[in-house]
């Protein structure tokens, strides 16, 4: 099943994958298929060689960025974080074994048109991992980077889906921004939360 074309009703798909550019050996490189899934209706499009950034009212906008595998625990999570973070962006990077990639697709569709409200500005990429079993290791490093690729925003924070920012996160971060507190090349503000039990 393509992941673009199964079910074009109901999400809003792109038709082009993104290579990988993390380095890593080309058997592996090789063996993840990437596709868009759904770009939320307030999305900023940015393609590969875009300039278009998303902005807030003040010229500044701050993206999540998440990597998921396909458990109802981490969807939850993730409507957890999309609730709290309502006025930025998300770019959620979702990984999916090769055998489970077309029951995941029903499901993950259901889920979105379900949620769509709370996934206006939200970008999904499905990564799809067709190396055999026991040689597979959880891409964790390109997973994160082709989320921070993939966000419409000049500003970016990382976050373990399982780590769901306080209300009023995203308001506090673009204060510290439009406050020019963070005007160094090299500044990074630290977001406090606790994990979700």
């Amino acid at each position: 099943t393509d992941c673009v074309t199964c079910s074009e009703n109901a999400v809003d798909f792109k038709s082009a994958s993104l290579p990988v550019h993390d380095h890593v050996d080309s058997e592996t490189r090789s063996s993840l298929d990437i596709k868009p899934f759904f770009r939320g209706e307030k999305a900023v499009r940015r393609g590969l060689g875009s300039t278009a950034r998303a902005s807030a009212g003040d010229g500044l906008a701050i993206t999540a960025v998440v990597q998921i595998s396909f458990h109802p625990t981490k969807l939850q999570r993730l409507l957890d974080l999309a609730s709290r973070w309502r006025d930025g962006y998300i770019s959620v990077i979702l990984y999916v074994c090769d055998e489970e990639s077309s029951s995941v697709l029903e499901q993950l569709e259901s889920y979105v048109k379900e949620h769509a409200s709370l996934f206006e500005k939200t970008v999904v990429q499905i990564v799809t991992d067709g190396r055999p079993k026991a040689s597979r290791q959880y891409p964790i490093n390109i997973l994160r980077n082709m989320g921070v690729r993939n966000a419409p925003t000049d500003h970016v924070i990382v976050l373990d889906v399982d780590l769901v920012p306080n209300v009023g996160a995203y308001a506090d971060l673009v204060k510290h921004l439009s406050l020019n507190t963070v005007s160094r090349e090299k500044t990074a503000l630290i977001l406090p939360s606790k994990p979700q039990i």
